[in-house]
């Protein structure tokens, strides 16, 4: 490296020169500043600005897969600056049914990780706006229950959804609503596909969707301050303080989501609006409130941390009814609220180098109120309806404890790691059968990672449990991973078991769109999952290729799921079909530069019902995605670009009617594009996100099918897909 003269030169922690860096000079008098790319010595090449007596230069050093830095530069001085590498950026660190926090390249398991850039580039406020763009996943809606999803062709509740390792609770109709999962407290979301029910248990068959709080920060103090306006009616504000001193940490946060309501013709909003008046006071989206909030304490010292926490979320969903005849000065209107709460304690401890502990235990409640109330038009006063079968509480609680040791000998090929499940819960309210109903899971597991030469990981597990209402199988699995110079191949195969849910089984929802009744006499699922995948990187210089290959095949016996159990009066309810079936094959290539990333990436997946009845239909019916995304860094600016495209091609189904016979439905093929471009100031501590989202204005899509009914019934034309096109404006704060 040259030590004489005026110079400026980049490196690595190795002392190796970076060539292609970009070094951004910026000053008082030049506060736009300019931009400058080291050559193949690593070294700048000088124009007369830098060689001003007494100047003085900030300046910004960017290399692809190397933290940034930002320092100051003296002219005249000679000057060497280190970067480091960044491994989040090439392979993120996942802790998702690892044995210890490990890069999702050394992985055994394929770890998909959304991290908050990304996040913020998609301009994303919950779950259901992030996962919309992820291959494999289906996003469906219905404007009552809300957000649901399917990931490798199967439905929501074979995906277990984690936050902080704990499962979230208050599945409806089968799915949690992901628009009540929020991100504003979110690091990163680790995604899993394929079964890690050997971990997990019940509901990991199709994947595991693991989210990730913000525990770390770098200062002492540190706050921070979101806001997000939506012009369909969409009022977001939220925060989170945090406090620092030695081995302690306190947290907190809280925000509220306030939604307007929606329908097809609605103007831009940029405030909330008077309320509709006469039919169109019945809106197509309706209007939602959610509060949230949360709070940790840490103790982190050495060899031990100690983290309490508690969450709580809350949600109002108003169903204006239309006017009533004759007079229209009265109407119906349905009140939905959802409260959830989550209280425990999350433990860890290292007793060497080699064995660690990792306990985590936690109480969650989940309620649902459903409350009908007749409301006089005029005077704006409103009673309850005197039918009690228009009022309901019902509430769940789980409480949870999963306990892992774990053996990692120094040197040697192998970790183990050996661990306890146990989920039990109750269900109350006069909507379950006899007023009460619960059910208990307990279960060991072990799983070993072998590494018997350096390139191949080898890693089988077993899980044993008991459950209070059904007979569990014993669970094995095998996970392998063998690396051959830049490729990468994994494989996986799993057996699953799903006892029916409480809700599956005792839980009846009937309002005016919906007759859904339990199954008390139903069968658990089984399962058989495989999944294969290679995957190619290569680096050149500031460039990085990555290309992946993959494919599934799902096997599910005894599938639960919603068949129409009346055709006239529109009534479902659960039945356990023969076997379920899902095939598919995927394929993503990314390319990482300096200033772009691009993701474009597709999948073709199949679907077969096996009804238990005679049938010349039992066969695939597939469908495919198209997904790509752009992220563009405009660095000498502070500007991000991103767009984001969605295709998802018509979704063929077969379900069994009322009378035994097979029904065809189809949903047809849509588009979605969002695009955001964003701008950081004041050094990052202020960051501006403008975005357009769903570009193409798809509202809803046709339901090809037959019958007469509410929602979940075989005529349903319609099939709701989002609110229309609208500009979002976020503003973020950080001190």
């Amino acid at each position: 490296m040259p030590a004489s003269g005026q110079s400026i030169a980049i490196a690595n922690e190795l002392d190796i020169p970076l060539t292609g860096a970009h070094v951004h000079f910026s000053n008082a008098t030049d506060s736009k500043g300019f931009t400058l790319v080291t050559n193949r010595n690593g070294e700048v090449d000088f124009i007369p600005e830098l060689t001003a007596i007494d100047s003085n230069w900030e300046v910004e050093i960017r290399y692809l897969g190397y933290t940034p830095i930002r320092a100051v530069y003296y002219s005249g001085s000679d000057t060497i600056y280190k970067l480091y590498m960044e491994l989040v950026t090439l392979n993120q660190v996942v802790i998702t049914g690892q044995h210890s926090p490990n890069s999702s390249d050394k992985s055994v398991h394929a770890v998909k990780v959304i991290d908050r850039k990304r996040m913020e580039a998609q301009a994303a406020v919950n779950l259901k706006d992030i996962l919309q763009s992820e291959m494999n996943i289906r996003i469906g809606q219905d404007n009552i229950l809300g957000s649901s999803m399917s990931l490798q062709g199967m439905s929501g509740q074979h995906v277990k959804i984690l936050v902080d390792g704990v499962p979230v609770i208050g599945r409806v109709d089968g799915n949690l609503d992901l628009s009540q999962i929020n991100l504003a407290n979110v690091e990163r979301i680790e995604i899993v596909e394929g079964p890690l029910a050997v971990n997990y248990g019940s509901d990991a068959l199709a994947g595991t969707i693991n989210i990730i709080t913000k525990k770390e920060q770098d200062s002492s103090v540190e706050t921070t301050l979101n806001s997000y306006l939506e012009s369909v009616g969409q009022y977001n504000i939220d925060g989170r303080l945090g406090f620092s001193s030695g081995s302690h940490q306190v947290a907190v946060n809280g925000g509220r989501n306030f939604f307007d309501g929606w329908s097809v013709g609605d103007a831009f909003l940029i405030s909330p609006g008077q309320i509709p008046v006469g039919d169109s006071r019945n809106q197509q989206w309706n209007p939602k409130e959610q509060i949230f909030g949360g709070a940790f304490y840490r103790f982190n010292k050495e060899k031990i941390s100690i983290r309490p926490f508690a969450d709580w979320f809350y949600e109002e969903v108003t169903n204006r009814g239309v006017p009533r005849e004759p007079y229209f000065d009265s109407a119906f209107d349905d009140l939905y609220r959802t409260w959830r709460s989550n209280t425990g304690a999350d433990i860890r401890a290292a007793f060497d180098s080699t064995h660690s502990v990792h306990l985590l235990a936690a109480f969650n409640r989940y309620d649902r109120i459903k409350n009908t109330y007749l409301k006089d038009l005029a005077t704006l006063e409103e009673v309850l309806t005197e039918s009690q079968e228009d009022q309901d509480t019902t509430r769940f609680d789980v409480f949870m404890s999963r306990g892992i040791w774990v053996a990692a000998p120094v040197q040697k090929r192998w970790s183990a790691e050996l661990g306890y499940d146990v989920n039990y819960e109750t269900g109350t309210g006069k909507r379950i059968g006899s007023g009460e109903q619960s059910q208990g899971d307990f279960a060991v597991f072990t799983t070993l990672e072998w590494s018997p030469v350096e390139r191949l990981l080898i890693k089988p597990g077993v899980r044993v449990s008991y459950n209070t209402a059904y007979k569990a199988p014993v669970i094995p699995s095998l996970n392998v991973r063998f690396k051959l110079n830049h490729f990468t191949y994994r494989a996986s195969w799993a057996k699953g078991f799903r006892a029916p849910s409480l809700k599956e089984l005792y839980f009846e929802f009937i309002d005016i769109n919906h007759f859904i009744t339990g199954n008390e006499t139903l069968n658990a699922e089984t399962s058989n999952n495989a999944a294969v995948q290679a995957q190619w990187q290569q680096i050149y210089g500031q460039k990085i290729l990555k290309v992946e290959i993959s494919a599934f095949y799902n096997v599910i016996d005894n599938l639960i799921t919603l068949a129409q159990t009346d055709m006239i009066a529109a009534q479902f309810s659960y039945i356990n079909v023969g076997d379920f079936k899902s095939i598919g094959t995927a394929s993503n290539i990314e390319l990482a530069l300096e200033h772009l990333k691009l993701s474009v990436g597709s999948s073709y997946t199949g679907r077969y019902n096996g009804f238990p009845v005679p049938t010349a239909t039992n066969k695939f019916t597939f469908s495919p995605e198209f997904r790509t995304s752009i992220l563009y860094n405009w660095h000498s600016t502070g500007l991000t670009f991103g767009a984001f495209y969605t295709f998802n091609g018509s979704l063929p189904n077969y379900f069994l009617g009322a009378d035994g016979e097979m029904l065809l439905t189809q949903i047809d093929s849509y588009h979605l594009l969002d695009i955001t471009v964003s701008r950081n100031l004041c050094k990052d501590r202020i960051s501006l996100t403008l975005g357009g989202k769903n570009l193409f204005n798809v509202v809803d899509v046709s339901v090809l099918n037959g019958g007469t009914g509410g929602v979940h019934s075989a005529s349903s034309t319609l099939t709701p897909i989002g609110w229309g096109r609208s500009v979002s404006l976020g503003f973020k704060y950080n001190i």
